[in-house]
């Protein structure tokens, strides 16, 4: 992320020629304001912003570019829609329709990878939310009810019913145990989704060899919905008109050729297009925001060399099976490997005392506590300000409220954790606890704790992933 922080908005129109050509840093990209509305939005100032959204997307990595991103995709201005169609298709990912809050509680993926930056940040915030309301208890697997009655009051949209049980299993699953645990979750999730897409497009090729062919009669009644097999809009309507196209100058036969002679990609602008394809591949190309590949276009029109829906819908439901059989092994190769690390996270619950170094936190099973735990021992360490806990902050105060020098002092030194005044005090009577009892006593006391739990959390872990 970049070290410029812009106080100021940063205005469309104030923009360079090169600045709108080739994008921005991420900073300006998160500052900016679309001055401009949907019917000043003619076409040389739509491939503009297609330009300047690829631009500001290949000059920083996808995570930044998602996260800066995020303002101008949440925005309600109605006259923003068409920028934020365009932003979306560079970011690569759909908006929820079902959006509650500020939060969007939809999410694909497996655990908090770093393409999900913006889930985890909201789901972040909804368990710091818990944490800082002393609502904690409420993580619990046997407190999922209350949970939930909890997160519809936050999110009152009952149309999200689904992705607020799901929110909850996420949350409880987070809270017992940690990242390895939430990951289980999501693989064993995504691994019977893949396994029931993978089988819903073997029966689909079934059932369909046993049809006969579906000719196309004439190819200028051809439609869009005929082609609903291809998944992607945008390579959908580019084959739809290079068949027309071809049809009409009765060029149909040079579907017959080898695939490498209609067209062979060649690492950027050295493609070898066959000349009837040419102007077809130029347009393709100029239109495309992702610069997709035009080979995909030149398989699906191979499909149809026979003019038969049929043999289309066959290869793609192929490629569909191929795709969810590798997507099916990679997903279950990932699931055994976090179900590994779990365990290993299940057995540090008998770990013994004098395992842990001080400093060293991994006996607590929330990893939002240890970072923050960890990086304040060290700054206090290396501030050498363990003295101050020999003080109790004033009772009006308390560490929430206490303005000391050498709580700002320290406060300055964890910026990174993002601290709230909860969890800022927190924290602190953490530090406290370690300097007034000793580091050995503190994780005796967490390790006894651990053993208590350790029965139910096995026990929920056996029903749960096992």
């Amino acid at each position: 992320m970049s070290n410029i922080h812009l106080k100021h908005s940063v205005l469309w129109t104030s923009l360079s020629e090169t600045q709108k050509q080739h994008g921005v840093n991420p900073a300006t990209l998160g500052a900016m304001e679309y001055d401009i509305n949907e019917s000043a939005l003619s076409s040389s100032t739509l491939d503009q912003l297609r330009s300047f959204f690829m631009g500001s997307k290949a000059a920083m990595s996808d995570v930044d570019f998602r996260s800066e991103s995020a303002k101008l995709l949440e925005a309600t201005d109605p006259s923003l829609k068409p920028i934020q169609e365009i932003a979306q298709k560079a970011i690569g990912i759909q908006l929820s329709e079902n959006a509650c809050g500020s939060y969007s509680l939809d999410f694909e993926g497996e655990g908090f990878g770093r393409p999900y930056r913006e889930y985890k940040a909201k789901f972040g915030n909804v368990y710091n939310k818990l944490i800082d309301e002393n609502n904690a208890f409420l993580m619990h697997p046997a407190r999922h009810s209350e949970l939930i009655d909890y997160l519809k009051r936050e999110f009152p949209n009952t149309k999200q019913s689904i992705a607020i049980k799901r929110l909850a299993e996420r949350l409880i699953t987070f809270r017992c145990f940690g990242e390895h645990g939430l990951k289980v979750s999501e693989q064993k999730r995504t691994v019977k989704e893949t396994e029931i897409a993978l089988q819903k497009a073997k029966n689909q090729s079934s059932a369909l060899a046993k049809l006969r062919p579906r000719s196309i009669k004439k190819a200028h009644m051809l439609k869009k919905t005929d082609l609903d097999c291809i998944k992607d809009d945008y390579c959908k309507k580019h084959v739809l008109l290079a068949y027309q196209r071809l049809a009409s100058r009765n060029q149909l036969h040079i579907l017959n050729l080898p695939e490498h002679e209609l067209y062979q990609y060649h690492c950027g602008s050295n493609e070898c297009t066959h000349p009837e394809l040419e102007t077809l591949a130029k347009n393709y190309y100029e239109r495309s925001m992702l610069g997709y590949n035009y080979s995909m276009v030149v398989k699906h029109l191979i499909s149809l060399k026979t003019s038969d829906l049929k043999q289309l819908k066959q290869d793609c439901l192929a490629k569909e099976i191929e795709n969810q059989t590798w997507r099916l092994d990679h997903k279950k190769r990932s699931l055994k490997d976090a179900q590994k690390k779990l365990q290993n996270q299940l057995m540090q619950l008998k770990t013994k005392q004098n395992h842990f170094c001080e400093g060293d936190f991994s006996f607590l099973s929330d990893p939002f506590t240890i970072r923050m735990l960890s990086n304040a021992y060290k700054a206090i360490t290396e501030l050498d300000t363990w003295s101050f806990f020999d003080t109790e902050p004033p009772e009006d105060s308390g560490y929430m409220f206490w303005s000391h020098p050498t709580l700002l002092k320290i406060g300055n030194e964890l910026s990174v954790d993002d601290h709230s005044r909860a969890t800022m005090a927190f924290t602190m009577r953490w530090m406290q606890m370690i300097h007034n009892k000793g580091w050995a006593v503190i994780v005796r006391e967490m390790l006894l704790n651990n053993d208590e739990n350790a029965g139910m959390l096995n026990k929920v872990y056996e029903v749960s992933y096992g």
